[in-house]
């Protein structure tokens, strides 16, 4: 049974090419968490949509999850979105470690 790989931000440019990647190895069931349904354009994997400030939006896509690749991030704010940034990697951070 093939271990099942998670990314988070598959949809964009760094998660984009670990997924093709991992795709490529054909050594995993691959699951993707994607914030816009309209870039969920991956086929042959398991699709989850979530709101990655939601904490509660995405357990789903853990719980299936047996190992989590975090690409997504945000790398720059306006001064208005300060606080939404450092929350965004603090919640990544401290749910995909369990």
């Amino acid at each position: 049974m093939k271990a099942k790989v998670l990314i988070l931000g598959a949809s964009g440019q760094l998660g984009s090419r670990v997924y093709k990647a991992v795709q490529e190895s054909g050594k995993y069931e691959i699951g993707v968490l994607v914030r816009n349904k309209k870039k969920a354009y991956i086929s042959g994997t398991h699709l989850f949509y979530a709101d990655l400030l939601n904490r509660s939006s995405f357990p789903e896509a853990i719980e299936w999850a047996d190992i989590a690749v975090n690409c997504s991030g945000m790398v720059s704010y306006h001064k208005k979105e300060k606080e939404q940034f450092f929350d965004f990697n603090k919640i990544v951070i401290a749910y995909t470690q369990g």
